[in-house]
């Protein structure tokens, strides 16, 4: 790998990472070698969920990057320091860190989509109790929720809807991609833990095309609303084309999901900002 790469890789990261992560004790820089493309550095970072359940998941997570000399295209050393982590959680824990980014991250810097990921997994784990392997009971899927995300825009509209079905057949995720006027919505239903991974996956995976037609990661999605529900509205994960936001309204009516549409899609249909299929 050219060595230039590596260094420019590193170097630019470091950068980046020190303007996100700038509050006192998020960042430490250890080691840096510019020649060499390597580095040793900590981003400290709390998780990002509010558990009730788990209440003392305020606490942080400490995790020590040292990419060397072919980073991006290999992995960095990872290292996971919490209190509330055991060292055999922990251990699991990087395991499926270390899947997921030979899986998806390999060849582009990726130290933000390694922290997202644990701060979205982070409960999961610090609540593996007893040592005993994780079960989906005790993986921490969570109750079933519906959420309700917002696109900006589609490119490459086949090749998305296709990657975010194979998504959802994969995860057990059910739910409807909505199409109005210039409204774009996934509305999803499933175990917490399996929509937290397929927003992950939207956010740090390549779904989409730019301007010049290169395969680009989603950049411009939000999260509406993310509520637990005791409700099973959907049995399939499906596209829906809608002609009016007056329909769009119905189907949220008939979903018995009125109160979602008047917080969240009744602002949006009177002031639909720019953006839709290019």
């Amino acid at each position: 790998m050219n060595s230039d790469l590596s260094c420019n890789s590193v170097t630019d990261e470091l950068q980046v990472l020190e303007s996100v992560f700038c509050q006192s004790g998020e960042f430490t820089l250890h080691d840096l070698n510019a020649e060499a493309g390597s580095a040793r550095y900590t981003i400290t970072v709390s998780d990002s969920s509010n558990n009730e359940q788990s209440p003392n998941l305020g606490s942080t997570i400490a995790i020590t990057f040292a990419p060397g000399p072919c980073y991006p295209k290999s992995l960095p050393d990872i290292s996971l320091t919490s209190d509330l982590l055991t060292r055999k959680a922990a251990d699991k824990m990087k395991t499926s860190l270390i899947e997921y980014a030979n899986a998806y991250l390999c060849g582009e810097p990726m130290a933000m989509e390694i922290v997202e990921w644990i701060r979205l997994h982070f409960k999961e784990y610090a609540n593996y109790e007893n040592q005993q392997e994780m079960t989906p009971e005790s993986q921490g899927l969570g109750t079933c929720v519906t959420s309700l995300l917002r696109l900006d825009h589609m490119r490459a509209k086949g090749r998305y809807i296709k990657t975010l079905t194979s998504w959802c057949e994969e995860l057990g995720i059910m739910g409807r991609i909505i199409f109005v006027e210039r409204l774009i919505l996934i509305l999803l239903e499933g175990h917490q833990a399996r929509v937290k991974e397929f927003i992950l996956r939207l956010k740090t995976q390549k779904v989409d095309v730019d301007s010049s037609g290169k395969a680009c990661k989603e950049k411009m999605m939000s999260v509406l609303s993310d509520k637990p529900t005791d409700k099973h509205r959907f049995s399939s994960f499906e596209v829906s084309e809608m002609g009016s936001v007056q329909e769009l309204r119905k189907y949220f009516d008939s979903l018995n999901l009125s109160q979602l549409y008047d917080e969240h899609l009744q602002p949006l249909c009177r002031h639909p900002l720019q953006g839709a299929i290019r």
